[in-house]
C-alpha cells in the first residue's frame, strides 16, 4: 500500500514537472 502511494507521488511530481517545462518552453 505504502509503496503504491510513493509511486503515485513520484509519477504526479514527474507529470507536474513535465507540464511546467512544456509551459516554460512554449511560452
Amino acid at each position: 500500500m505504502q509503496s503504491t502511494a510513493v509511486v503515485l507521488v513520484m509519477v504526479t511530481h514527474a507529470g507536474g514537472g513535465l507540464v511546467f517545462v512544456m509551459n516554460y518552453c512554449y511560452h
